[in-house]
């Protein structure tokens, strides 16, 4: 036989699951007692000042920044990193992404050698790291050393 459910079995179901607040039913869907209900507590106004006030902690991707602003290089933002942060994970390719991300925002260098430019990439700062060399001149074949004659030395004789 099969069983068939009717409008009228359903509507407690439909009910219990969408409580209204005629019913008194809480956003759970449980129905509550009149006295059940706890009154919300405000929270005083000094605390919610310290939240607002409160500053972000400070973390590698903070700490790399700051270097990479201050015209440090990967490797020394690296070892800036490390240093604040021992157990950190964080490799030269990390501080390559923030280098990028910096770049691609467009922030200004505030320190160092870059100060008031765009941070540079990596390229331009090992580029510039390296000193001027001299021109090369366009003989460099190695000199003969062998022992020339003279005019009138026969080497056969």
């Amino acid at each position: 036989m099969k069983s068939i459910l009717t409008l009228s079995a359903l509507l407690p179901l439909i009910a219990f699951a969408a409580p209204d607040a005629a019913s008194g039913a809480a956003a759970g869907g449980k129905p509550t007692a009149a006295g059940d209900a706890k009154p919300t507590e405000a929270k005083p106004e000094k605390e919610k000042a310290e939240k607002e006030k409160a500053e972000p902690k400070r973390g590698v991707g903070t700490v790399a920044m700051e270097a990479i602003l201050n015209s440090a290089t990967n490797e020394d933002a690296l070892a800036a990193v490390r240093k604040e942060f021992p157990d950190a994970n964080t490799t030269k390719a990390s501080i390559n992404w923030y280098r990028n991300k910096l770049r691609k925002d467009g922030a200004i260098c505030t320190g160092g050698t870059y100060k008031g430019k765009p941070v540079p990439n990596a390229r331009e700062m090992a580029k510039d790291a390296k000193p001027a060399e001299a021109p090369k001149a366009k003989d460099t074949k190695p000199k003969d050393t062998k022992p020339t004659a003279a005019a009138g030395d026969d080497p056969t004789a």
